[in-house]
């Protein structure tokens, strides 16, 4: 164990003693034009990419900083301070299944050596190049095995940042971690833009780029039709965790998403990008009137009124329980997590479809939530 350490100890000083001057230096800068993104900045040199992200939880202040060089290049003289990654990653660890469907979309499959919490994959190659030992279990997100993702000969790991968040042994020993704040951008369409961070990271600019216009433009065309809408249904979401109600934000990604797919969200005046944890009396007062109600839930089996009501009496004193308007998705049986964060135009259309169905005479049938039994 002391060896590991050691070694571990010099692999740092090797590359810290790596970094850039600090000396002051006109970079001539050419910044990228992020359409939807706010926690995002891309900006050229001749001879790095600078990528920056945003702190999410403290405006006004950064993340982390990326200098992007190739690693076809010579290292330039000097550079931006932050972390250097030489692109493309071949080696990776990701902590989350949903970048690393991302990455397999984009087809760099190969650059995944490691990843954590499999039992949550769902994503059909992921699931057969683990199963043939191609990418590695890499144990549990919360846990980091730094001596196991030393043996991989990891380039970066991949994960999602929480406020205050420390790395613990990985960030002393000079693994560069790619901090995934994608899921507290404010819009659905600023989080899939997130992929053209990944297509710089993994040299495919070019095919991250047509898949996040194609999204795009599909997103905004179904956006287009939602605004057809004359009528708004009252939308709550998810249930009691203990004594916490947790709701997306008002502007957290997918509180937008409700807004955008026509339905007048309880929280759409809510100023948070994350999750928001209510009271049982906070939730009733805005929603118990309600006329839709969507669950969102890792199950072994089916949801049912019968069960819900008996996992909380007090769920039957909701309109949407009385007047069966609940669906339910399964997280456990569905890709939701791994497909819908940068796909997010397949969710609008079948909450469109299930918000205003006069807008859609021949509906495609639901992939996620379905009504409950």
């Amino acid at each position: 164990m002391h060896r590991i350490f050691h070694i571990l100890f010099i692999a740092y000083i090797l590359l810290t003693s790596c970094a850039s001057s600090s000396e002051q230096h006109d970079w001539n800068l050419t910044a990228d034009s992020l359409r939807h993104s706010s926690l995002l900045s891309i900006a050229r040199a001749d001879s790095f990419v600078v990528v920056t992200v945003k702190n999410a939880w403290v405006e006004g202040k950064d993340l982390h900083r990326y200098i992007l060089v190739p690693d076809s290049a010579p290292m330039p003289q000097h550079y931006p301070e932050g972390t250097l990654l030489r692109t493309p990653l071949r080696r990776v660890v990701m902590h989350n299944a949903v970048h690393a469907a991302l990455v397999e979309e984009l087809g760099c499959a190969n650059a995944i050596k490691g990843l954590c919490d499999i039992e949550y994959v769902h994503t059909p190659i992921l699931r057969q190049l683990l199963d043939n030992g191609y990418i590695a279990d890499a144990g549990s997100s919360v846990q980091s095995d730094v001596e196991h993702y030393i043996s991989l000969r990891t380039d970066a790991v991949f994960t999602a940042p929480l406020e205050h968040a420390s790395y613990g042994i990985l960030e002393k020993v000079g693994i560069p971690i790619v901090e995934c704040a994608d899921y507290m951008e404010t819009s659905a369409l600023g989080r899939v833009e997130w992929m053209r961070f990944f297509g710089l990271l993994f040299d495919c600019e070019d095919r991250a780029n047509t898949l996040f216009e194609e999204i795009e433009k599909r997103y905004t065309d179904l956006c287009s039709i939602a605004q057809k809408a004359t009528s708004h249904p009252r939308l709550m979401t998810d249930v009691l965790h203990g004594a916490a109600w947790n709701m997306p934000g008002g502007k957290s990604y997918l509180g937008n998403l409700f807004t955008d797919a026509g339905a007048d969200y309880i929280l759409a005046n809510d100023v948070h990008s994350g999750s928001v944890p209510l009271s049982f009396e906070t939730v009733f007062s805005l929603a118990s009137e309600a006329d839709i109600w969507l669950i969102k839930q890792a199950r072994t089996g089916a949801l049912s009124y019968a069960e819900l009501k008996r996992e909380h009496a007090s769920y039957a004193s909701f309109a949407p329980w009385k007047k069966r308007t609940i669906f339910c998705c399964n997280t456990l049986t569905t890709d939701f997590y791994e497909h819908v964060p940068f796909h997010p135009d397949v969710l609008l259309l079948e909450l469109i479809q299930l918000f205003h169905p006069d807008l859609f005479p021949t509906p495609t049938p639901a992939t996620y939530y379905l009504p409950l039994e």
